[in-house]
This record gives C-alpha cells, sequence and structure tokens, in this order.
C-alpha cells in the first residue's frame, strides 16, 4: 500500500497571458533556476473528485477528501487546510493512501474523529466514488489535470522540491473551464527554502505573466463556480479558458 502523512507546502503562480499556454511550455524548457538544475519527469494525467457532507461540514473544519484518479491508480486523500490567517498558509497535513476499504476505514476513523457523522458507516461494494456517495457524500469539484513535472535539485544531486506545469480543466454543471497554473511544492525538509527561491525566480524571469496565488486548486474553483452561476463571467470566457479581466474578479471573492 502506498502511503503518506506529512505536511504538504507548496506556493501556486497563476498563468495570467494572453497566451498561456505558450508560457507553460517556456517553463517547462527550462533547465535550471538560480543555482537549482530541473530535471525532467514524465507528464502525468490526473482527475480530482472533492467529497462533502451534503451540509459542508468537512469544509467547515477545514478538510478536504479527495480521490484521485492515476492510470491504474486511484488514491484517496484527506487533507488539512490551516486557517487563512496563520503563520504557515502555505502548509497543510495530508494524509494519502491507494484506494482500499482498509484506506477507506482509516480514512473515515480519521473524520469521526474530528466528529464528524455520516449517514451511514457501510460503503458497500463497487466503484470508490460509488462507495462515498453511499454514506451521504456528495461531489464538490471534479476536475482533471494534465502535469508536466520537473524535479527541482540542488547541485549535489538533492531532490529538494518539485515544480508542476498544470492546464486544469473544470467540470462544472453545463460547462468546462480551463486555467494553467504552476506549483512549486516541497519535497526535503530543505525544501521550503527552495520553494520561495524558485517562485522568485520564476516571477522574475516571466514578470507579470504569472502571478502569486493565494488559493489551491480547489478554492479557486468554488470561485469560478459561484461567479459562473451569479452570471458575472458572461463574456470572459474565451474558447474554454478564462479572460484577463475574470482574475481580478477571482481576486475579490
Amino acid at each position: 500500500m502506498s502511503e503518506s502523512n506529512h505536511p504538504e507546502y507548496e506556493l501556486v503562480l497563476m498563468v495570467r497571458s494572453l497566451d498561456p499556454a505558450g508560457v507553460l511550455e517556456k517553463i517547462s524548457e527550462l533547465t535550471s533556476l538560480g543555482d537549482y538544475r530541473l530535471i525532467r519527469k514524465e507528464t502525468e494525467k490526473l482527475r480530482d473528485v472533492y467529497f462533502d457532507t451534503r451540509d459542508h461540514s468537512l469544509s467547515r473544519r477545514r478538510l478536504n477528501l479527495r480521490l484521485r484518479y492515476l492510470t491504474g491508480v486511484v488514491r484517496i486523500t484527506l487533507k488539512q487546510s490551516p486557517g487563512f490567517f496563520t503563520r504557515n498558509r502555505n502548509e497543510r497535513r495530508e494524509t494519502e493512501l491507494d484506494w482500499s476499504f482498509v484506506s477507506l476505514s482509516e480514512i473515515l476513523h480519521e473524520i469521526s474523529r474530528r466528529g464528524i457523522r455520516l449517514e451511514t458507516k457501510d460503503p458497500g461494494e463497487g466503484d470508490p466514488a460509488d462507495a462515498l456517495k453511499k454514506l451521504g457524500l456528495v461531489v464538490i469539484q471534479d476536475r482533471e489535470t494534465k502535469r508536466s513535472r520537473r524535479e527541482v535539485v540542488s547541485p549535489q544531486g538533492e531532490l529538494l522540491a518539485e515544480l508542476a506545469m498544470d492546464s486544469v480543466t473544470y467540470h462544472f454543471e453545463g460547462e468546462n473551464i480551463m486555467i494553467d497554473e504552476v506549483e512549486v511544492e516541497a519535497k526535503s525538509k530543505n525544501g521550503r527554502k527552495v520553494v520561495e527561491e524558485v517562485a522568485k525566480n520564476l516571477t522574475h524571469v516571466f514578470g507579470l505573466k504569472v502571478q502569486r496565488w493565494r488559493s489551491g486548486k480547489l478554492s479557486t474553483g468554488m470561485k469560478i463556480e459561484k461567479l459562473l452561476r451569479n452570471g458575472r463571467l458572461n463574456g470572459l470566457i474565451e474558447e474554454g479558458r478564462l479572460k484577463q479581466e475574470a482574475y481580478e474578479l477571482l481576486l475579490g471573492n
């Protein structure tokens, strides 16, 4: 069983350009940033589906429950997000397990430990998403990501962080919307400083085409969905992507 239980530390840079795909391509062509080498890794295609109770008990306690579908693999993840005004805003506690009913029981124990009661304790059989729905959980976000990865390595060859160029497609009711962003995630105890340095170097090289972003994909998607429902994105979507003006609305929500 593949398992991780650790604090996740990452920064997000939103790509704000008339040619976001071109910006991601230029970043992907980099072989170094500052003192660090960038080692090309395989491209991934991810599907992430998030769940909550009908009364949003998980989100009220800053918990995110996710199923991640990779090629031939499904993982279940529980993340604890920090409060917005906490010191370590970019750090999240994460438990991620390969899908099984044993793994589901472990995640449900963690949820129960926080005082959250589900409609039933029996997930039944079948598909992972169906199992969660049988517990009374509902889908709050469904998205797909094409991810191009680079390892951020010290001159001595130590893996310090990961750089990910992500093209994200959110599946909303009746509409799909794409955004492009860059994530820098620490991969060692020395990685936090490196994450900051890599983000700073990218903003220096690409200027206003990349912008430090305070929200993760889940929160950004929820903001987009809210604006979409309220009609505030009318005229601000072109060929499935958000126009530049839409990001100002996201910053204000």
